[in-house]
């Protein structure tokens, strides 16, 4: 049965300190609020500023892997703004969901053998139910109403499928323009990286020794595949304790009439004894695959996805908008 008014703000104040010091670290409380203030209502159900700062936290802590420190520090005000929206909409979603299905019993017997599966599912990724609720302890939430939420996914999962996904239609040649008109999205630049061993004259008495150990050397390679263990052996130059290896970024960093060399070299295969103005070198071509333009057949599917995704996301917006007329919906 769904909770009233009185009863869901006293779930929400039950959350303990420290799980809402968690999510005051990452944001902060860019607004300045209590962490248990109420931040909206939609209908007679609240949203509280801890709704929001964790689901902030969230994207603050995704957004690491894109922005910058300084970036996040000015975007954490507008991603606690869009936690507000997001919430809002969820709600709206939810309620609408329950009200269509909860009477529905065939409907929600799906929903329930659909969330106990992912349950299981989830458990067994982690190795027990016990781990499973633990981790959702640890991320600021009640394994209840974990569950709870988890149910209403499922449900508004279910409305989205009518109401939105129908109506969203990717055609073959919106995939095959989005291709043209995006090429360099599938680009991929040359990729050459090569191990080297160099005998640098300054090491020996003179060129003829240094020459005769870059010989030895070469001698041995033809009788094995031991390059790295005698680059780390033999060579006087850049990497040798790592075997005398060039990535794909240090290439450019090589002189030209070596990387010239380099660039004509199959993969696995080994130069000559080449010699310079510090010494000789002796290289072994470790990949070297030119630039390319993925075929189109190769991403066409995750083109469809991409594009879907999009389409899905505009449907959805316009869905939630339509619904919100229903609603009361007031912002603190």
């Amino acid at each position: 049965m769904k909770r009233n008014f009185r009863d869901k703000l006293k779930h929400k104040l039950v959350f303990t300190f420290f799980l809402a010091f968690f999510a005051l670290l990452y944001t902060d409380n860019v607004k300045g609020e209590k962490v248990n203030s109420i931040v909206a209502i939609v209908n007679e159900e609240i949203i509280t500023n801890f709704d929001v700062l964790r689901r902030t936290a969230i994207a603050l802590q995704q957004a690491k892997g894109t922005f910058s420190e300084a970036d996040i520090g000015r975007k954490k005000l507008e991603f606690y703004k869009e936690a507000i929206e997001e919430l809002i909409d969820r709600e709206v979603l939810v309620q609408t969901a329950q009200a269509a299905l909860m009477n529905d019993e065939i409907k929600m017997d799906e929903i329930e053998k659909n969330l106990d599966s992912f349950i299981k599912g989830a458990a067994e990724e982690v190795g027990s139910l016990a781990k499973f609720y633990e981790i959702v302890s640890q991320q600021g939430m009640d394994p209840m109403e974990k569950k709870r939420e988890l149910r209403d996914d499922l449900m508004v999962e279910k409305i989205l499928k009518v109401n939105v996904y129908r109506k969203v239609n990717v055609r073959p040649k919106d995939s095959k323009n989005y291709y043209n008109n995006h090429l360099s999205e599938f680009y991929t630049e040359r990729q050459v990286s090569f191990r080297q061993i160099l005998i640098k004259f300054s090491e020996y008495e003179d060129r003829a020794a240094a020459r005769k150990v870059a010989e030895e050397v070469m001698t041995k390679l033809n009788n094995s595949e031991f390059f790295t263990f005698l680059a780390k052996q033999y060579s006087n130059g850049p990497h040798a304790e790592n075997g005398g290896l060039w990535s794909g970024e240090e290439v450019n960093d090589v002189r030209k009439d070596l990387r010239d060399i380099i660039f004509t070299l199959k993969e696995g295969e080994l130069s000559d004894v080449i010699e310079s103005s510090v010494g000789y070198h002796i290289i072994r071509c470790e990949e070297n695959k030119p630039e390319s333009v993925t075929p189109f057949k190769d991403v066409q599917d995750e083109i469809h996805q991409k594009i879907f995704r999009e389409k899905f996301a505009v449907e959805k917006k316009k869905y939630v908008n339509e619904l919100k007329k229903k609603f009361y919906i007031r912002q603190y």
